[in-house]
């Protein structure tokens, strides 16, 4: 499908170009318009340094009908756009919407980043949310209202994500994290839940629980008192990981904080039962097609030992009904039509 525009694609740092979700919206959108690279354009993480190579990204994007960047923090997106006259669309993925003190996450918890964000929002022509929850927590923490933005979620791929004839065994959990410095590494670690996954592996000992996404060393070097029935994988190719989750019965997020759980609904996909927190795009994402827990909720530990142990007592049939409301809501061609809807038809 062509829609006789051309976008300049652009994410601040390259390393996040090989996220997998940023990876499909690039795909995918490149099949609806045209798609300027920049790959020849040395970006760098330095925030000073990457200035001297704004002639450039100027020069190419005065080829296109508009920018498109992700996450509400990307200057260069919007100092193209001011130079180029273009409109400029950014996606808020999650972790630029927040402000969370207690753990130190968000971006909007760093002040040099919130006047990053404000400046950028004053020139941004259109907001892609990725759940409607970002937008909420964004003008709460920032007390302003938007009015020219859209809610579309990042989607999925259910012909490869699919239920295996594998033996269900595993309590899964997926979270990348290689970070060294030790502050860092826990501000991950919280906000994905992970200490509260390995509590319940010590309340559930005879059950065998799998991290995937961390450096196993570090791991170590951090967290202490790790329970025997927990093993820790590093991060996996797309096809390795679409065996573990054939192979669990059931998949937490515990999260503190979420943009769109991309793990969550890779898991549904595959026939997870699925038990997570309430926040953010979790909510969304699960819907009534899986456990939902309230943290702040009085003997929220009781309460998470029952629903778990029902849970353990259904989890030998795969979860059809979860996998048919992911499919349903957040696939390629619906995901197509809500870009060319919401987005290409306002500009």
């Amino acid at each position: 499908m062509e829609y006789k525009k051309t976008v300049f694609f652009f994410v601040n740092d390259k390393k996040r170009i090989k996220q997998q979700f940023i990876k499909r919206d690039l795909e995918l959108i490149s099949k609806i318009v045209d798609v300027i690279s920049y790959n020849d354009i040395p970006i760098l993480s330095d925030y000073v340094k990457n200035l001297l190579v704004l002639p450039l990204l100027i020069k190419r994007a005065r080829m296109s009908d508009f920018i498109y960047g992700w996450r509400l923090y990307n200057y260069l997106a919007i100092l193209v756009g001011i130079f180029t006259k273009k409109p400029v669309i950014l996606v808020a993925a999650g972790s630029d919407t927040a402000n969370l003190p207690k753990i130190k996450y968000g971006e909007l918890y760093y002040p040099i980043k919130k006047l990053m964000i404000k400046f950028n929002l004053k020139f941004t022509y259109h907001i892609r949310f990725v759940d409607a929850h970002l937008k909420d927590q964004l003008e709460q923490n920032i007390k302003k209202r938007f009015n020219n933005y859209s809610i579309l979620p990042t989607f999925f791929d259910s012909k490869f994500w699919i239920p295996g004839e594998n033996e269900r065994k595993y309590i899964l959990t997926v979270s990348t994290n290689f970070r060294e410095n030790k502050q860092q590494f826990f501000t991950r670690f919280l906000v994905k839940g992970i200490d509260r996954f390995i509590k319940l592996a010590k309340i559930f000992p005879e059950e065998e629980f799998l991290l995937i996404g961390y450096n196993v060393e570090i791991f170590k070097k951090f967290v202490k008192d790790i329970p025997p029935n927990l093993n820790i994988i590093e991060k996996l190719s797309k096809k390795e990981l679409l065996s573990y989750y054939q192979q669990s019965k059931i998949y937490c997020q515990f999260s503190r904080h979420e943009g769109f759980p991309n793990a969550v609904c890779e898991a549904m996909l595959c026939g997870c039962h699925v038990i997570t927190s309430e926040v953010n795009g979790i909510s969304t994402a699960v819907n009534k097609f899986g456990t939902i827990i309230y943290f702040q909720e009085k003997n929220v530990w009781q309460s998470i030992s029952e629903k778990f142990l029902k849970l353990l007592r259904n989890s030998g049939e795969i979860n059809i009904t979860g996998r048919e409301y992911i499919m349903k809501n957040f696939d390629k061609e619906s995901f197509s039509k809500q870009f060319i809807n919401q987005l290409l038809n306002n500009l």
